[in-house]
């Protein structure tokens, strides 16, 4: 409730009340009481602009809209498994440098560590043995070959120098394929053989497109080969799994449109459809997993095993007159809407609700169709009435 008073002397941010319905005990607010001053002019529920700017007011005629028989259960984020991935190095080595910081947005092949590896530097060195030693012998066959047409070579020392060439091609060959498997690519690899000087740390890449999630490495610190360094999500699709009971089966077949709401990201609706179901149904809860495909995951911050509400609509209602649910401002038992005048000022008015889903709620008494209604900022213009009651 806000009352007048009269002030006196003011002193460090203290003033003497000398008259008004203040008494000793009364709880005042002292702090942020500018603010609620900004909800309202001269003592009418009328928000200046600014207010209703930093409050998100937002007004909306009232219309016909269906209210829609939807079944709501729990669930979780669950991303396919071509979705998530572990980078991992393929030889044991210590981590020299990180490329990449948690939530950043990686391609697949994009190098995101690097390790110094003593096996990567001597597989390096057989590469270059067996690359130097091809050469040579390649040169000497040559000369050999002319050599055994004019019958001045013995046929025996051709063809072990033949045997030599085709097992240093093969040591060649098999080296630059581990070095490929290890994450070089190839114009590394030439640069390796035409500057003959070893790269000196292995790098890690990202197997998948996607973001990194999962991180708990530190600079300096030993690892073994194919140990998971990095978690990468590729959540340009996203399901999430729902739980639905066994009297609920039969309402929900493949296709059923589905609404989710994340617990950690409440304001974030996601739009989708169930795509796949379980064909076994849990012993102790009697529940079965279905599975709900985002159709816009986009903006959203999504992560493995975050928990989730789903809502399934199973029927359309008929069009009738109905509020999102944040226009509705409970009290008790009582439900009221705040309703704009031609004016601009709000006033509180009880209403009758009957059904509702998941968006919307019917209004069976206490409002006109076409009249405005705050449908966002109820919650702050109820605060604001409060004290001006």
């Amino acid at each position: 409730m806000k009352r007048n008073v009269h002030v006196g002397r003011r002193s460090n941010g203290v003033a003497e009340v000398i008259a008004g319905e203040v008494y000793p005990g009364d709880q005042v607010v002292t702090t942020g009481a500018h603010v609620l001053s900004n909800f309202f002019v001269q003592g009418v529920l009328r928000l200046s602009p600014e207010a209703a700017l930093n409050m998100g007011l937002q007004v909306e005629a009232a219309e016909l809209h269906p209210v829609s028989d939807v079944v709501e259960v729990d669930g979780a984020v669950d991303l396919p498994p071509e979705k998530r991935a572990a980078a991992s190095s393929q030889l044991a080595g210590t981590i020299r440098r990180i490329l990449v910081d948690r939530g950043q947005a990686v391609h697949g092949g994009d190098v995101i560590a690097e390790i110094a590896s003593v096996e990567f530097q001597q597989t390096q060195l057989e590469l270059l043995r067996a690359h130097f030693e091809a050469t040579l012998l390649q040169d000497t066959l040559k000369r050999y070959r002319t050599l055994d047409k004019n019958q001045v070579i013995a046929r025996s020392q051709l063809q072990e120098t033949e045997t030599r060439y085709n097992s240093a091609i093969f040591r060649r060959d098999s080296a630059r394929r581990t070095l490929l498997t290890m994450g070089l690519s190839e114009s590394q690899l030439q640069s390796l053989l035409q500057d003959q000087e070893l790269i000196e740390l292995l790098p890690v890449r990202a197997p998948i497109d996607g973001a990194i999630v999962g991180f708990e490495k530190a600079l300096g610190q030993a690892i073994e080969a194919e140990e998971p360094i990095f978690e990468i999500h590729d959540i340009s699709t996203v399901w999430v799994r729902a739980y639905l009971s066994e009297r609920d089966l039969p309402q929900v077949p493949l296709g059923t449109p589905a609404r989710v709401r994340f617990l950690a990201t409440p304001d974030f609706l996601g739009q989708g459809s169930v795509v796949r179901s379980s064909a076994v149904l849990g012993m102790t809860d009697r529940t079965l997993s279905v599975w709900v495909e985002l159709t816009n995951p986009a903006g959203a911050e999504v992560y493995h095993n975050m928990l989730a509400r789903i809502s399934f609509e199973v029927g359309e209602g008929t069009p009738t007159l109905s509020l999102p649910l944040d226009a509705i401002v409970s009290q008790g038992t009582r439900s009221y809407i705040f309703v704009q005048g031609d004016d601009g000022s709000f006033v509180r008015r009880a209403i009758t609700v009957g059904r509702q889903d998941d968006l919307r709620v019917e209004v069976k008494s206490g409002l006109k169709s076409g009249e405005k209604v705050a449908v966002q900022g109820a919650a702050k213009l109820q605060t604001a009435y409060a004290s001006i009651r």
